[in-house]
Order: structure tokens, then C-alpha cells, then sequence
């Protein structure tokens, strides 16, 4: 039997480097890869090797409305969704569904349920203290609502773990928090974000953008601009980095244009605007000329349950590249960069020892030489995404051992 999985996922596609990596890890394996997500139009193509098949929700607003309607418990979501992957089946024949994160988890069992097939559950986030925390964040409060779904969500988490064939997660923290909720270890196995070296390293570099910045003494954050990302704590720093760092620039890339606005308004009351500078989504091609050109690279992540039990890509794209790095004491981001000795931990929150940090690394360059060879070495050695694809292969070639 030609070996066929379907990979499931609630928005659109691309970007989203985790399922890239895993796909382009099993097409190089030989099997064949779909991925079922959102689109534009419906339609079915290739991109990167992968089958995608896209399709649209545009029946009516009351349609859409109803169907992304959250918590997790929405049946008429689940059964839409389940019917969808059950219709490709059929013409597909697939061995196995590998849903990416719980949002899909629920329908996708359903369907594995129906076709008697196998599910991987690819947990990208702690979905339940994720939303616990965006809605803190954003609300500046806890409400009654929030521990509800919060609940809810957990308990969905506990019966799609339990009905799943295998579980991934980023970083051991998750797995020995989900141990210690009484699920068995050995079905759970750590899938990091490590970086795929011989792939980012295929991109050049933009000279003329290293022309641009080669007079500044350049922060880097590449990521989301959500509350959680701690981007204030960061913007709160440069008043107090301006008086020591003449021709700093703080380049915030990632960001949606709301998300950017939000934090305009803040340098204007700090008056830093001529520090910061803000760019929009960009291309993954062109993440490795960002950080080519920084001196320190950052992840200001508010410490909370869902960033203590999560780490994201950027930190291994940083060490690739020789960047010091400083991190909050998020547990993974702070395990990390301290058995790496790649960088300084900083107290969440606190800006103050976030422009103290700067000033360590400022001030002496063989410091941040030593980092930035440290975080290297330990990417080459251990952090890459050739170590971790392993652990992929082996639940694969297990699933297609026993069910085929």
C-alpha cells in the first residue's frame, strides 16, 4: 500500500513552518503528504510537494458565524469539518490523520473514529492556558467566561488525548505537565521547533538591508504581536537603552497593522519613535537577512501557563545565526538559553534588567561573540530539526507497521 497521510488545519496554509518541516521530512521518506485547510476558492494543487486541498466557508455570514463559532464543543462544526476529511478519504485511501493542534482535534478523531484510521494529535501550543491567557491579556482581567471555557477546553484536551493514537508536543515541560496529569508517557513524545538548517541557511541574504542598517546597533524581535509576546516590556527598555546606545534601532517584525498601531501609540508617549522601527509580515525567505543584520536578538514573552509550557521557533532561528539572545523566564526559553549559555534570562515584565541585559552585551563584545558561537554550536550539536525529524519518522513507520 502506497503510504498516504492527511494533515488537517483550521486556516490557511502556507505560512506555517512546523507542518513544512514535517512534510517535507515525510515526502523525502516517501509518502505522500495532503493537508486539508482553508482557501480562498476550493480548489486542489501542489505546493512544497504537499496535495493541498482547500476549501471555502462562504455559504453565508450566519453559515460562518455558527461554524467557528468557539469552545471546542461545537457540533456542528465538528460534524462539518469531519465530513470534509471523510470526503477526501474516500477518494484518497489514507492511512493515517495528523490534526495540527486541538482546534482540529475533535472533528479529526471523529472522521479517524468512522474510517477506523489512526490519528496523530500535533499539539503546536498549550491551547487551553493559550486562551486563558490571550483573554487575560486583552481583558486586563479574568472573567467568569473565561474560566469556563478555560474548563471546558481542558476537558476536551483530556478526552482527544486519550483518543489518540499519538501525541506531540514542543518542549518537555508539556509532556511531563500532561504526565503528571495521568496521561501515559509513552505515548506522548516531544516534537521541538528546532530549525532546519539546511533549509534557512538555501535563503541569501539581503545586502542592501545590511548596507541599510550597518551604522545601527540593532534589536531584533521576529514574531506575533499579540499581549503575550511582552513587545511593551520591550518598548518600556528603550527610553532607558537611548541614554547608553546612541544609534540603537529595535526592529519589530511580524506584526499586523492593529497590533502595530496599538504599539505606535505607545513609543509616541515615550517618545522613542525614531527607535523603533515596525515591520508587517514578511516572507519566511527573508527572516534570515533580519537577523543577520541584528547584534542581539530578542524574546521578551510574558511568563505565563502558556509560555511556560511552549517555546517558539525564533529562539533556534537566532542561535543559527551566532545572535546573543535575551529571554524572560519563561521555564523552556530559560532552560534553553542557559544550558546553551547563549544568552541572559530576564525577569518577565521588567524592563529595567531588560535594557541592563542590553548593556551587558554592549559593553563587551567577546561576551556576545562567546554567546553567539555558544548558541550556534548547540544547533549543530543538538537543537536541528534532523535530530528532531526522527522522532516524527518513528511514530510514522510504527502507525504504518501496525495498520497497514
Amino acid at each position: 500500500m502506497f503510504k498516504k497521510a492527511c494533515m488537517i488545519l483550521d486556516t490557511s496554509f502556507p505560512p506555517d513552518i512546523r507542518i513544512e518541516k514535517e512534510a517535507r521530512t515525510l515526502i523525502r521518506e516517501g509518502y505522500e503528504v495532503h493537508l486539508l485547510c482553508i482557501g480562498e476558492k476550493n480548489q486542489t494543487e501542489i505546493v512544497r510537494g504537499i496535495v493541498v486541498h482547500r476549501f471555502v466557508i462562504d455559504e453565508s455570514s450566519i453559515f460562518k458565524r455558527i461554524l467557528h463559532t468557539r469552545p471546542l464543543i461545537n457540533i456542528f462544526h465538528i460534524n462539518y469539518w469531519a465530513k470534509k476529511i471523510l470526503s477526501i478519504h474516500k477518494k484518497e485511501n489514507f492511512s493515517v490523520f495528523h490534526c495540527h493542534d486541538l482546534t482540529t482535534a475533535p472533528y479529526t478523531l471523529l472522521a479517524g473514529k468512522k474510517a477506523k484510521i489512526p490519528v496523530i494529535l500535533d499539539m503546536h501550543e498549550n491551547y487551553p492556558e493559550a486562551q486563558r491567557t490571550y483573554r487575560s491579556l486583552h481583558s486586563k482581567n479574568t472573567s467568569i467566561l473565561t474560566i469556563i471555557s478555560y474548563w471546558l477546553n481542558r476537558i476536551i484536551e483530556k478526552i482527544c488525548i486519550s483518543q489518540s493514537f499519538h501525541v506531540f508536543t514542543v518542549v518537555k515541560e508539556r509532556k511531563e505537565q500532561l504526565v503528571s496529569q495521568g496521561f501515559d508517557e509513552s505515548k506522548i513524545s516531544i516534537l521541538s521547533n528546532t530549525v532546519d538548517i539546511k533549509h534557512i541557511l538555501r535563503f541569501p541574504i539581503d545586502n542592501e538591508l545590511s548596507k541599510r542598517y550597518k551604522d545601527k546597533f540593532v534589536i531584533t524581535y521576529i514574531g506575533g504581536f499579540g499581549p503575550h509576546r511582552g513587545l511593551e516590556t520591550l518598548i518600556q527598555s528603550i527610553p532607558l537603552i537611548n541614554k547608553k546606545i546612541s544609534n540603537l534601532c529595535v526592529l519589530l517584525v511580524g506584526g499586523k497593522i492593529a497590533e502595530i498601531n496599538r504599539l505606535k501609540i505607545l513609543c509616541e508617549e515615550l517618545e522613542i519613535d525614531n527607535s523603533v522601527e515596525f515591520i508587517s509580515w514578511i516572507n519566511f525567505p527573508k527572516i534570515p537577512s533580519f537577523i543577520n543584520i541584528s547584534k542581539i536578538c530578542i524574546i521578551p514573552h510574558i511568563k505565563s501557563g502558556h509560555t511556560d509550557t511552549t517555546l517558539p521557533h525564533k529562539l533556534f532561528q537566532y542561535m543559527l545565526f551566532s545572535k546573543p539572545v535575551i529571554g524572560t523566564d519563561c521555564l523552556p526559553l530559560k532552560r534553553i538559553i542557559q544550558k546553551c549559555k547563549c544568552g541572559i534570562i530576564v525577569k518577565s515584565g521588567d524592563y529595567k534588567s531588560m535594557a541592563q541585559a542590553t548593556f551587558t552585551i554592549f559593553n563587551d563584545s567577546k561576551l556576545a561573540t562567546k554567546l553567539g558561537k555558544n548558541g550556534k554550536k548547540a544547533i549543530l550539536e543538538e537543537y536541528n530539526w534532523e535530530k528532531s525529524e526522527q522522532i516524527l519518522l518513528m511514530i510514522y513507520k510504527r502507525i504504518f507497521r501496525l495498520f497497514t
